[in-house]
């Protein structure tokens, strides 16, 4: 009633031993990835029997009578009994590619996380196809790394046979599982979607921090009051008794200097004196011992490290507000302009209230309008949108041990992009943001078990496209199918014949095309019964009947068939909805 096709590693049929006997007994399917797991027994001679050890790694069909497929995949495990002693062979933990991550201390006694390369066996991944293997392991150096994944290639690079002494019957067990799960054999690494240089240094910079005017004097002539600086403006409130304050812009009294006294319109001096001098120079006054007082922006230079376009959906940056700023942060790209930022390309900004008084990172959403390309020089700009207030400011967090190797930063003093008085770098973190359907074609096309991918349904979501490459595809793929779509509805993935991955929306209840009447039969939309054998996960199955139910179990139908199973012995399909068994087994026989 059914029959089993086998294929090899170079796709050719395999021809069965005439003494051989392949009898499918049950195989199953589920809503996400289609066929799951098949079991098929073989009947035949002792001596033939150990040739479907050989088998481990081909492609199953299985078709009813009607010639139909009803499951496909490859085989995982096979079990050969001679009598008295049972032979095993599985590809649970094989593995021929082989890399450890490790993590060591470095001198300065702070943790590195490492991988080493990856290592292969050609002649394993050959026969079943490649399966990599990423081990962890904590408190190791590079070369004790190097050589555990040496050590462990060599170990799993090839099924281990099991042997166990149990009497029974002559006879062999083939497990296989769907395509589906061969995705768990790769892990998916997409380097694109991100830069970053994120390590964070103790220096700061404060952007706006500054008070500038044109109505500041200094002394008075012939020498009076020589400690003493004069605003007819009034500004100079912020500064307090025993406050350091430096001062920029002056003829003769740049330099940093300590408050005895302090006003709005005059503060008196410890010790340094002034030089008079009249008002009329544009003079900035910052509180601290600075460098640099009119510093009103702060650009980092960065080029993507990754030779693939994105386009840019955040930006972050390690900032804090000071005191209580009224306006706004703003994080803008710019192209670059003859080593400075040049041309606006995408802007966004945050509202200086809503940022922490403690450093932390910032988001700014940058809409992914802009495409960032590779090979292109870019500038990140931080500054406030508004006056600039010493009392009310912003800071971002520097790194003066200038670890990023993308570019250098600059800062903005109110008339041009000058080198900042020590070199540093502006931690931050970009990110892009890819549909998810677009994100799963790329990742499932990556494994070698899928041959090409139809998104019938695109789902209107994004979310971030990087992966470091430490986990499967088959873990990324689930978690992108259990977003859904932007209605909020399911996504669905299966397997053809063909190895290619169809992914749709879930159907609604409405679109049921399954009914089973009162005798088990199950009938398809246009009232002929489902063909022997065949699976029916990820679709509706209604009630073609009227009989009274109790209360307990009227809900029960209709019902969305989360995984399905069908028993040759007992003609028997089963059902799960919702990852809990149903008290319905229909089929009983009743399939064709």
């Amino acid at each position: 009633m059914f029959t089993v096709e086998l294929k090899d590693r170079s796709n050719a049929y395999t021809i069965v031993p005439s003494e051989l006997s392949l009898r499918p007994r049950r195989w199953s399917d589920s809503a996400v990835g289609g066929p799951d797991s098949a079991v098929i027994e073989v009947a035949g001679p002792r001596e033939q029997l150990t040739e479907t050890l050989r088998w481990l790694g081909y492609e199953v069909t299985i078709r009813n009578k009607l010639g139909t497929p009803v499951w496909w995949g490859v085989i995982n495990d096979v079990e050969v009994s001679l009598g008295g002693l049972v032979i095993g062979l599985s590809l649970d933990d094989m593995a021929n590619r082989v890399a450890v991550a490790y993590t060591a201390t470095n001198a300065g006694g702070a943790d590195e996380r490492g991988t080493t390369a990856w290592t292969d066996d050609a002649t394993s991944q050959d026969r079943y196809g490649t399966r990599e293997l990423l081990v962890s392991a904590p408190d190791t150096d590079s070369a004790a790394a190097a050589t555990l994944r040496n050590r462990v290639l060599a170990e799993r690079k090839q099924p281990i046979p099991t042997l166990r002494v149990e009497p029974g019957d002559v006879g062999a067990t083939i497990r296989c599982v769907g395509y589906w799960r061969r995705l768990s054999w790769k892990y998916y690494q997409q380097l694109a979607g991100v830069e970053e240089h994120t390590d964070i240094g103790n220096e700061v910079q404060a952007i706006g921090a500054h008070y500038t005017a044109t109505t500041i004097s200094f002394s008075e002539p012939g020498g009076v009051n020589d400690d003493d600086m004069y605003d007819s403006a009034n500004g100079l409130g912020f500064l307090s008794v025993g406050d350091v304050f430096t001062v920029e812009g002056s003829v003769s009294n740049n330099g940093t200097y300590t408050t005895k006294a302090a006003g709005a319109g005059n503060v008196e001096t410890v010790e340094r004196l002034f030089v008079y001098e009249a008002a009329g120079a544009e003079v900035s006054i910052g509180k601290g011992k600075l460098a640099q007082v009119r510093i009103n922006k702060v650009a980092q230079q960065f080029t993507l490290g990754v030779n693939t376009s994105w386009a840019v959906a955040y930006g972050y940056v390690h900032a804090r507000r000071v005191g209580n700023p009224v306006d706004n942060l703003k994080l803008s790209i710019y192209s670059d302009g003859s080593g400075a930022p040049g041309s606006l390309l995408v802007s966004a900004t945050v509202a200086g209230s809503s940022l922490s008084a403690k450093f932390a990172w910032v988001e700014f959403n940058l809409g992914s309008s802009l495409t960032l390309t590779y090979g292109t020089t870019y500038w990140l700009v931080v500054e406030r949108d508004g006056a600039k207030d010493p009392r009310n400011y912003y800071e971002v967090a520097l790194d003066e041990d200038l670890g990023y190797s993308g570019g250098v930063m600059k800062v903005f003093n109110g008339y041009s992009w000058i080198n900042r008085s020590t070199n540093a770098d502006m931690p931050f973190r970009l990110v892009g943001r890819e549909e998810t359907t677009s994100q799963l074609s790329s990742m499932l096309n990556a494994s070698e078990f899928v041959t090409g991918v139809d998104v019938l349904d695109t789902s209107g979501v994004s979310t971030w496209q990087y992966r470091a490459g430490d986990t499967t595809i088959l873990e990324e793929a689930e978690a992108l199918l259990d977003m859904g779509n932007s209605t909020g509805k399911r996504l669905l993935a299966t397997v053809t014949p063909e190895k290619r991955v169809r992914i749709s929306v879930a159907p609604d209840q409405g679109d049921i095309d399954l009914a089973i009447d009162a005798d088990g039969i199950i009938e398809n939309a246009v009232g002929g019964r489902a063909e022997p054998g065949q699976l029916i996960a990820g679709r509706w199955l209604q009630a073609a009947f009227s009989v009274p139910l109790a209360d307990n179990v009227a809900p029960v139908l209709p019902l969305f068939v989360e995984r399905s199973e069908y028993n040759v012995s007992s003609a028997q399909l089963s059902v799960e909805a919702g990852n809990v068994r149903s008290p319905w087994d229909v089929g009983r026989g009743r399939q064709g």
